[in-house]
Order: structure tokens, then sequence, then C-alpha cells
């Protein structure tokens, strides 16, 4: 699970010819944006949300909807979770006391996004973006919710089969 900010004001820095044909340079600014949480499971599902800032209250409702939605019916749920300074211990505590201890969550070490595969769904959809120019909110919405409730096995190939061979190491292990 992550989050990304997608920057919408953007204003005219630069131009320049390269032979007959003008070269653009934009810069966004900070003043409008969006907020994208994203989650991606075991099996590739991906589940996206946008709200217009990142904060606890948003966090909490992503999280309470994305357990509503698909894995009320789990036994045990892994969240994976980097340091952002909305994921508040006090929410998190409650949640897992809530669930009766259904609710676990590993925390990334900082600056390890190679580690995080929602990282991964990151680079997919800003590859997307790349293709349309963010004319308006809603071209970029149309993008982003492009990947709700697709399946992308691919993304997480490498972390089950990660997660296979430590299971099988610890089970001779033992």
């Amino acid at each position: 699970m992550d989050e990304m900010f997608i920057y919408l004001t953007y204003r005219l820095s630069r131009v320049w010819y390269v032979g007959k044909r003008p070269v653009y340079r934009l810069k966004f600014s900070k003043a409008d944006y969006m907020s994208v949480f994203g989650s991606i499971d075991l099996d590739g599902n991906v589940k996206v949300k946008v709200y217009g800032r990142a904060n606890s209250d948003t966090f909490e409702d992503f999280v309470t909807s994305l357990f509503e939605e698909l894995y009320s019916d789990y036994d045990i749920i892994y969240l994976l979770l980097d340091n952002a300074r909305f994921h508040v211990p006090d929410f998190l505590r409650w949640l897992h006391e809530e669930s009766g201890g259904r609710f676990r969550f590993i925390f990334l070490p900082p600056y390890a996004p190679d580690l995080n595969r929602a990282e991964m769904l990151w680079r997919v959809v800003e590859h997307e973006l790349g293709f349309v120019f963010p004319v308006s909110k809603e071209a970029v919405l149309d993008v982003i919710y492009r990947f709700d409730g697709v399946s992308m096995p691919g993304l997480v190939r490498s972390l089950r089969m990660r997660l296979s061979r430590i299971l099988k190491q610890k089970s001779q292990n033992y």
C-alpha cells in the first residue's frame, strides 16, 4: 500500500526551438494536486482511490474501504506500509484490535521503495500519464481509474517467489 501525489498546476518556464520544432519546458507547482492511494495484493489485484489531500483521515478511509470491499473474509491481512506521517499509530492499533488481530502491519525501512510493490504500480501509472497531457483533472482521473480493479500479477511475481523461498526455508529448519 502506498500513496502518490500528482501535481496538476503547471506554468510555462521556457521555450526553445530545435530546428523548426518548438520545445516547451513546463514546471509543475504545488498549488493544485491530488493524492492517490493504491494497493496491490499478492494476487496482483489493484485498488486505487483519489483524494484531495493525503492525511490521516483519507488514509483511514482508504484502509477501511479496502477491508470492507476486498478482504473482509480473510483470516489475516498484512499491510506493508512506508513511514508516512499520516500512518497514525492510534488508528492502526484500533484497527488491529477491532479486527480481532486480523490486521498485521509491516513497516518498511526509510528510503526503500524497491521493497514496496505499490511503487511499481506508480511507475506504470506515471508511464500511462506521460501519454496524456494533464489538460484537466478529469483526464488524469480517467487514466488513474483505469487501474482500479485491474489484475497485474507480473508486478508481484518476484515477491511471491521470494516469500515462497522464505517459507520453504523456514519449514526445512523446523
